[in-house]
């Protein structure tokens, strides 16, 4: 055997146990996704605009979906869109079942939702939103400070089911009839009609059914408690750990480099 074809091997040899070795230093969690050669992305099954939702062209398009995107790029992998979870709290379990690698799904962070997995820093804070109806309003000789009024075991408020907003709603209005609905829309609409005396969810979705409703200021009167804040993360695995701090490296990046402001300005303020 010629000193040449020795040499190539050696070379060889050593560049696939450099190869390996430089694999096996990832951590298991990033190691994981990296050797599937995608990244799965837990999502809610339903369109939530400015989040995620299909435009004129049908592109699946939104904040979430470019954050998905630009964090499996960056990890060199594709992204993978699970979206079976009907609510968001089955999101949650989703991450829990290790049906999915991360969760970019709108989804609040909150105590409860905690115990079952890990959430990153916030990357928007959201603000807790109510709309009273006028009408219900005046009859019942409530004044400015309708947040106190609410809050009485005859009044029905109105929000979405298996959300955060069940359990926030029933922290701002404990004496209050907590109503939860499949659809946040429909529970706005009743709300608009007097069929429960106020609705509740926050002020991007309020912004946007009112702009759906542009007569819907004749009929309710929209409060943003901006002394309640919704703060929206993403949720991995409790044993994730390494995928936890990456990620909130990466969010402090996209942060401080204006990317989420300009995501903002794309889709939310255009809500």
């Amino acid at each position: 055997m010629s000193r040449r074809i020795i040499l190539s091997a050696f070379f060889i040899f050593f560049v696939f146990l450099s190869g390996a070795k430089a694999q096996s230093e990832y951590s298991p969690d990033i190691k994981r996704i990296i050797d599937r050669g995608k990244l799965i992305v837990a999502m809610l099954e339903e369109d939530n605009p400015p989040f995620f939702m299909h435009d004129e062209k049908g592109d699946f398009v939104g904040l979430d979906v470019d954050l998905a995107h630009d964090i499996a790029a960056k990890l060199g992998v594709e992204v993978e869109f699970r979206r079976k979870a009907k609510t968001f709290d089955a999101i949650v379990d989703m991450v829990f079942l290790k049906e999915a690698d991360v969760a970019i799904s709108y989804l609040s962070k909150t105590l409860e939702r905690a115990k079952k997995v890990i959430f990153t820093d916030t990357y928007i804070t959201l603000y807790q939103t109510v709309v009273v109806n006028r009408l219900e309003a005046a009859q019942r000789k409530w004044d400015k400070d309708l947040i106190k009024y609410l809050n009485d075991k005859n009044v029905r408020i109105a929000t979405l089911k298996e959300s955060s907003y069940i359990t926030f709603a029933e922290e701002l209005f404990p004496l209050a009839t907590i109503v939860p609905y499949d659809i946040i829309d429909v529970a706005f609409d009743d709300a608009r009609s007097g069929k429960v005396e106020a609705a509740f969810f926050d002020n991007i979705f309020a912004k946007g059914w009112h702009h759906d409703n542009p007569d819907a200021a004749l009929y309710v009167q929209t409060i943003i408690c901006r002394s309640n804040e919704d703060p929206i993360a993403m949720a991995v695995h409790w044993e994730d750990v390494h995928l936890y701090e990456w990620l909130n490296q990466y969010l402090d990046g996209v942060i401080k480099d204006g990317t989420v402001d300009k995501l903002v300005t794309k889709y939310l303020e255009g809500a």
